[in-house]
């Protein structure tokens, strides 16, 4: 009993260890990139880096200067009898000054390179070499430390000045390190004699506070001002900016490798410490204790090749170079790839075979490998180690699945199935399908059979036939193609769910459904085109790999829809994660499509991954940090952190120009221009251009493009273009780069040529002809233009009388139009407001009714006028819709039968009963029916029948609507459907209604027309075409972008707005009037304004909860209005509905992109404005407790930039305290300070947004902060009380209890009772 119980504990440790990311496994992997003798470089030693602003990258070794262009190495020496020379070969630092000057520091003195001659010319004082060994760059000036002082060359005078660094007793200081201090103050250190600070711009030197450290190797100043000191074989010691010793740390008591550090380099916050035998080790700068290492394992190819790093060096594109002792330059990139290989025996860093054939992951994260020949592997992800089990050593393990806790169920190849024993490490006994027989009949023969357990209840496996297993019941079903023959031959597991398993046979996709016998056919490709791989999303789409490319099925759409790209096209295997990216395997090579973003991604060597021939193999997501490939080369581990961010694309640069073999860039330099012109006698030219970007071990492929030739583009991985012989004329040569996704960047020019022809090619013969020429069709096209310009300004003179008088027209029709239903509205009230009738409600019920619906009819007139010049601007779309015509039809022609009956007007329906769904925009084709309707109402004597038909025809449905009216005998048919056109009659009318039709049947594509009757009357008629979707569609995207009126209210809830003010902004003091009575009983406050400025003060000074504006208003309109409200910090979280007489699709687009809320268009109900005010201040109270609980997701860091500026408000201030918790001055005057607001704003700020006053607000941080440091630290009581900003624990414990409704310590004990 008691031993079983400490084995739990020790289990539930080592559970709580490997998950909490100890071990090797937590450590981040690097990809290493080695430049040694082999790659040219002079000598192992490396000294100094430096990136150049071009991108060389020169390398400083014990013996000899290297200059790398990222492709070619060239080695730079002393010559004894050329001055021009290194003056020597050790080389001690490489500077770029501010003119990008390159200084090279040797053992004989310092030496500038010189670009145009490629050669050094020695830097000397008084005729003395300078032997530096430091440097510091500023604007003017680039200093040097030597034994006896400071060198400074100034760039104007391009001359050296010597400056003495003397102590106080006169013995000279002997500065050996220069580090910038701030913007006027360097610090000069020396290996014995302590530090100062040099002042340049004074020449005044100042004493500091350090303590002297002789014997220095190495030292550092970091971001902070922490200065690093190492003394030889001593570790290092680490100082506050005023001298006072922070830490020490050696290997006696920390985890550094190695006493003999050489460089420091601060990356990210973290410290990299470059040591001689202990690799690099990594410091975390906030807690020196957390310390890992960089390190060689030997037989580990994937560590860094060496360990003694003697310097290191970042450059602008943050790539990490470091020098080496007796390992040349090594390249270091973090990536998030790994690959395992093979090793020896029983060795813990990889494989027993190379080949992974097989992997299962079980409960516990561990993986278990089979190999194809070293038999059963597990591999533990917390440690990064493997194991080996000797026993099963010579198998090819096919497959490997869960049988109980103890055993694994394993299908070795032409062996059969067996159950591993995980303690013992050993096969325990075989495993019989059915029984045995079965068993070498299904699993013996010279295919790969799998056994897959699927769920707790089933297993599956594919052999010579599908076979399912109950394991409940125990029964086996061998399973059929579609419920026919039995499956026969290779098969593999793809996918499960709780309720199916999916498998894949040379070109179909099957689903089996757990306890059903039959395998449905999902999908049949091609039969020449077999499914290699398959992966299954959250959305249910199958993603599918096939010998010539990728894609996906839709099961319920039963379409398979083929991806196309130029990355890749045979696939052979797909594994999904769970950040939706699918990792694809095709011709060894490795990609990732992310799923929601639709992009590809490239992956290669500088990432981690080396080339791969994967083998597919059912395999679920892993709980693991880790998703996992295996294939002929190894197991690929990925970690699922890795970031798929698309990087800038690469720039490309001119790196050099070599016309005949000699280099003429500094020609290009100096002019300033990529332009060269060379004579047409030249033998070749040759252009060399490098690639700017992060990732500068990543192969890229370059495309040239010559404009003057006729050559496309030419595709290469070589980064110099050769030309041979150019004719005479112009030559633009542009570069792009392709990217990690594949996408080229934008073609850059690096170079214009000009090849100039010879003598008697020259363009001054044709100068007097061209001239001539020139002359001539001058003349000719200005007496053409005269003529054509006479012609078109009788015919404008002429178009704009035309339409002058159809204005005239239509404005008399329209004025007609309007003052009709004027005059039915104003006689109505004028006896409402005599008092005639005010004792008989049904008269007076009827006359409203008749006033309310003559306002309709003005409305909708002046809506079609509106509609009508929308659609003329081609500015609205159509919102196509299936209906079932027939019943549209009555549907439409029902509102007309209280009109119709009152004037003895009878319908008649004649409906084609075949017709059955037509498509089309319901609301613009019933505005044509009603417009044709009312026609023939109009025209239509009392006692008359209108007929409504409808007939289906050849690809296309006609609606006729006939009267027996007068006819067409009185209009001109040729002008019927044209604006502003009437007929000789004398019905009123606007002009515009059949237009505003046929625009709407056109936007359709189909047809309107007219016709007279053979018995009387008049028949319109428009067709509508079937199945055609060609109309404008609103995609997703232009909804989303798209803001509409409203038009209905919301149902009407309990929600009170009693406690809320408004304020109404209208110029029209009778409308702001109305307003304010009618919403004084449902409001607080309400506040009258009569323009945007008035507005603004008042809301400044009152902080209403909600604005209702106007838009046309004097001085400051509703729009500047709302400009002004929604990009003020103070008063953006205020609602604001507009108000206007607009109400096309340019206004309310314009209102929506000023950050309003809603917009009403005018007339509009009150009942409707109050279900608008209602919704917005409900939402408001919706985003108070989002805004209340947003301190609980407060991000790292703060988005670089965001539109809403509530949103900014909110993790500003909630940053704030968070970054500031602990301190005792945090209240309201510290942050009015750092949120640049005072008092009154912020506070009706954080009110408006949570609900809450700042103090509250402050409390309620601190104590969720306290209560997380009760679950998940060992500090006391008045400890949490401290760390949050408490002065008294008392405090502390009455506030905790107030919030939490108990005191912090038995808050603490529940907890822990819980847990237990």
């Amino acid at each position: 009993m008691g031993n079983s119980y400490i084995f739990r504990i020790l289990y539930i440790l080592f559970l709580f260890f490997t998950c909490t990311g100890y071990g090797r496994g937590a450590n981040p992997s690097y990809y290493f990139q080695q430049l040694g003798l082999d790659k040219g470089l002079s000598q192992t030693t490396v000294h100094c880096i430096l990136a150049d602003n071009k991108g060389l990258i020169w390398i400083g070794t014990a013996s000899g200067l290297n200059c790398f262009d990222r492709y070619d190495m060239k080695s730079y020496y002393h010559e004894k009898d050329n001055p021009h020379s290194l003056p020597g070969n050790t080389i001690y630092f490489i500077a770029e000054d501010a003119e990008n000057n390159i200084w090279i520091s040797t053992n004989n003195g310092l030496t500038l390179y010189d670009k145009s001659s490629d050669s050094f010319r020695p830097a000397k004082f008084e005729d003395k070499a300078i032997i530096s060994y430091s440097f510091c760059s500023l604007s003017g000036s680039i200093l040097f430390t030597a034994h006896e002082g400071i060198y400074i060359y100034d760039y104007k005078k391009q001359t050296f000045r010597k400056r003495p660094v003397l102590l106080e007793d006169s013995s000279n200081f002997s500065p050996y390190y220069i580090k910038p201090w701030d913007k006027d103050e360097l610090l000069l250190v020396s290996q014995y004699k302590g530090v100062l600070k040099y002042n340049p711009v004074t020449d005044q030197l100042s004493p500091t506070d350090y303590p002297v450290q002789t014997g220095l190797n190495a030292i550092y100043l970091d971001s902070k001002k922490r200065l690093y000191l190492s003394s030889y074989n001593k570790g290092f010691v680490c100082y506050a900016p005023d001298g006072k010793k922070l830490y020490t740390i050696h290997a006696g008591n920390s985890r550094l490798t190695s006493n003999l550090v050489l460089d420091f380099m601060e990356i990210n916050n973290k410290l990299w410490v470059t040591t001689d035998g202990g690799g690099i080790n990594i410091m975390d700068m906030d807690d020196p204790s957390d310390m890992t290492a960089i390190m060689h394992t030997p037989g580990d190819m994937s560590t860094i090749p060496v360990n003694s790093i003697k310097c290191i060096y970042k450059d602008k594109q943050e790539n990490i170079w470091v020098g080496t002792v007796r390992g040349g330059m090594i390249g270091i990139k973090e990536v998030f790839m790994k690959t395992y290989k093979d090793v020896p025996l029983n060795n813990t860093n990889g494989l027993s075979d190379i080949s992974v054939s097989s992997i299962h992951e079980d409960k516990k994260g561990r993986l278990w490998l089979g190999t194809d020949g070293g038999g059963i592997n597990q591999y533990n992800p917390y440690t990064d180690t493997f194991k080996h089990y000797p026993a099963t050593y010579g198998d090819k393990v096919v497959s490997i699945t869960d049988y109980s806790d103890s055993e694994l169920l394993v299908s070795l190849y032409t062996k059969g199935l067996y159950l591993f024993n995980k303690e013992t490490g050993r096969y325990s006994r075989p495993f019989y399908v059915i029984d045995e027989a079965t068993t070498i009949d299904q699993f013996h023969g010279g295919n790969a059979s799998m056994a897959y357990r699927i769920t707790d209840e089933w297993s599956y496996f594919l052999g010579k036939n599908a076979i399912s297993h109950n394991l409940r019941t125990g029964k086996y079903s061998f399973l059929k193609i579609d419920g026919n023959k039995l499956a026969v031959g290779p098969m593999k597991m793809v996918c499960t769910d709780d309720r199916s398993a999916y498998i894949i046979q040379s070109n179909k996709l099957y689903e089996a459904h757990h306890g059903n016998d039959t395998l449905y056919t999902l999908l049949s490709i091609g039969t020449h085109e077999a499914i290699k791989a398959v992966a299954r999303d959250k959305n249910g789409i199958f993603w599918i790999g096939t010998e010539y490319g990728f894609g996906y099925f839709d099961s319920k759409t039963k379409v398979f829809t083929k991806i196309e790209t130029k990355l890749f096209n045979s696939v052979s295997t797909l594994l999904l994660d769970d950040q939706d990216r699918l990792w694809i395997g095709a011709r060894n090579m490795l990609f990732s499509y992310d799923l929601k973003k639709k992009r590809f991604a490239s992956w290669g060597e500088s990432d981690g991954y080396t080339t791969n021939e994967f083998i597919y193999k059912y395999q679920v997501s892993s709980i693991s940090d880790y998703i996992y490939l295996g294939g002929a080369s190894g197991l690929l581990r990925i970690n699922k952190n890795i970031s798929t961010k698309e990087a800038p694309l690469p720039e490309v640069r001119l790196m050099d120009v070599l016309l005949n073999g000699n280099s003429c860039i500094d020609q290009l330099e100096a002019s300033g221009k990529n332009r060269i012109t060379i004579p047409h006698t030249h033998s070749s030219i040759e252009i060399k251009v490098i690639s700017m970007e992060k990732d500068v071990f990543r192969n890229k492929l370059y495309r040239y493009m010559i404009n003057g030739t006729d050559k496309q583009y030419t595709e290469t991985y070589n980064h110099i273009l050769s030309l041979r012989m150019l004719a005479p004329g112009d030559y633009s040569i542009l570069v792009s780069c392709n990217s990690k996704s594949g996408e080229w960047s934008e073609p850059a020019e690096v170079l214009h040529i000009t090849v100039t022809p010879p003598w008697y090619q020259r363009p001054y013969v044709f100068a007097i002809f061209i001239i001539l020429l020139t002359l001539m069709l001058f003349w000719t096209d200005r007496v053409s233009r005269r003529r054509r310009n006479r012609k078109m300004q009788w015919q404008m003179k002429e178009h704009t009388n035309r339409m002058n008088e159809e204005k005239v027209h239509f404005l008399i029709n329209i004025s007609h139009e309007l003052r009709t239903p004027l005059t039915l509205i104003y006689a109505p009230l004028k006896r409402i407001l005599d008092k005639k009738g005010w004792n008989d409600p049904e008269m007076m019920k009827g006359q409203l009714a008749g006033i309310y619906k003559q306002v309709l009819d003005m409305r909708n007139t002046i809506n079609m006028v509106l509609d009508m010049n929308s659609l003329k601007e081609t500015k609205t779309a159509l919102h196509k819709t299936p209906y079932q015509l027939n019943e549209w039809i009555v549907s439409v022609a029902k509102d007309f039968e209280s009109e119709l009956e009152a004037r003895n007007i009878r319908i008649k329906y004649q409906l084609d009963e075949n017709i059955r769904q037509v498509t089309f925009d319901g609301a613009k084709c019933t505005t044509v029916l009603s417009n044709l309707l009312m026609n023939a109402l109009k025209f239509s004597p009392t006692d008359t029948t209108i007929t409504v038909s409808s007939q289906l025809e050849e690809g296309k449905v006609r609606i006729r609507v006939a009267d027996q009216g007068i006819g067409l005998g009185n209009l001109d048919a040729n002008k019927l459907f044209t604006r502003y056109y009437q007929g000789n009659h004398e019905q009123s009318g606007s002009g515009i209604g059949l237009s505003f039709a046929k625009i709407l049947i056109e936007k359709h594509n189909g047809t309107i027309g007219a016709m007279n009757n053979d018995d009387g009357g008049a028949t319109f008629f428009f067709e509508l075409p079937l199945g055609d979707d060609r109309g404008e569609q609103l995609d997703e995207e232009n909804r989303q972008d798209t803001w509409f009126a409203v038009d209905t209210p919301s149902e009407p809830d309990m929600f009170s707005t009693n406690n809320y003010s408004i304020i109404i902004v209208e110029d029209k003091k009778e409308l702001s009037s109305f307003l304010k009575e009618a919403l004084l009983d449902s409001f607080k406050n309400i506040y009258v304004a009569g323009d945007g400025e008035e507005a603004l003060e008042i809301i400044n000074q009152k902080h209403p909860d909600i604005i209702v504006s106007d838009i046309m208003m004097p001085k400051m309109n509703g729009y500047e209005l709302c400009k002004k409200i929604k990009e003020d910090m103070a008063t953006s979280h205020i609602p604001v509905i507009l108000l206007t007489a607009r109400g096309d699709l340019d206004s309310t687009t314009m209102g929506y992109k000023l950050g309003a809320d809603a917009y009403l268009a005018k007339p509009f109900d009150m009942e409707l404005l109050l279900a608008v005010i209602v919704n917005q201040l409900k939402n408001r109270e919706a985003i108070k407790q989002k805004y209340k609980e947003s301190h609980l997701h407060l991000a790292e860091a703060i988005p670089a930039q965001t539109n809403n500026l509530d949103e900014e408000f909110m993790l500003k201030l909630n940053k704030l305290i968070h970054d500031n918790i602990s301190s005792r001055e945090l209240d309201v005057k510290f942050l009015t300070t750092q949120m640049g607001m005072s008092r009154t704003p912020l506070y009706a700020k954080l009110k408006a947004l949570t609900n809450m006053g700042v103090n509250d607000y402050i409390n309620m941080i601190r104590i969720e902060k306290a209560s997380l440091l009760l679950l998940h630290s060992t500090m006391n009581i008045t400890e949490i009380s401290e760390a949050v900003g408490f002065e008294y624990p008392r405090h502390f414990s009455t506030m905790f209890k107030q919030i939490k409704g108990m005191p912090p310590s038995q808050y603490r004990n529940n907890a822990e009772a819980g847990k237990g």
